[in-house]
């Protein structure tokens, strides 16, 4: 489903999307809808990483404690180089 809007857009940067994109002078509209997608894109890839982020330094401190109970036996069955 689509759904209409009307937008605005400075000449200058009309003139140079055009001209970057000529395949879209007719259909102006993909080219919008193409840009909003890659935006939204980042800016859902940017809050997934902000949130992974968060989590790591959350669980940090207890991520270090279980590392430290299994040291021991960590290389417990590896050849020496």
């Amino acid at each position: 489903m689509k759904e209409r809007l009307n937008i605005t857009l400075d000449k200058k940067l009309e003139k140079i999307l055009l001209e970057i994109c000529p395949e879209f002078k007719e259909n102006k509209s993909k080219l919008i809808e193409k840009a909003l997608r890659a935006y939204c894109d980042a800016r859902i890839k940017e809050k997934i990483d902000e949130l992974l982020a968060e989590s790591y330094k959350r669980t940090y401190k207890e991520d270090l404690i279980i590392v430290k109970e299994f040291e021991t036996v960590d290389l417990e069955d590896w050849d020496e180089y």
